[in-house]
């Protein structure tokens, strides 16, 4: 018994929790990233999330699976909030792209070494202004 909470422990431990920014955190654990990843495979993979972010399907299903009438507005308002957040990440699918992978790296990578370790994503991403997403 003790050992197998061990392993359901260990499986919601890693590097990810070293990640300040929650975003980001939750794009390293779904990578499975150590506590580095390929600069290059960095980028490519922000912009993949940034464009499921604004590419989500699943918002009409949550309103069609409400059983009530205010179940149904309450998840429609929700769903509006957080479509208004995505259009204003819409800035982001221009400019998170191969185009500008350098200029990305050259963020993230301090060092360049081809890298991106947590305290380089963690470094970079304590300069955004506050309440920006």
């Amino acid at each position: 018994m003790i050992d197998g909470l061990n392993k359901i422990e260990g499986l919601a431990s890693g590097p990810h929790l070293r990640v300040l920014d929650p975003e980001l955190r939750v794009i390293w654990k779904e990578m499975g990233w150590k506590l580095s990843v390929h600069a290059s495979k960095f980028v490519s993979t922000l912009h993949d999330f940034y464009i499921a972010q604004h590419h989500s399907s699943e918002m009409m299903d949550e309103i069609l699976k409400s059983d009530s009438i205010a179940n149904q507005q309450e998840t429609l308002r929700r769903l509006m909030d957080e479509a208004k957040k995505r259009t204003a990440d819409k800035w982001a699918l221009e400019h998170v792209n191969i185009a500008n992978l350098q200029s990305i790296v050259a963020v993230f990578d301090m060092d360049a070494n081809e890298y991106v370790n947590v305290w380089e994503a963690n470094s970079a991403l304590a300069f955004k202004p506050e309440g920006w997403r």
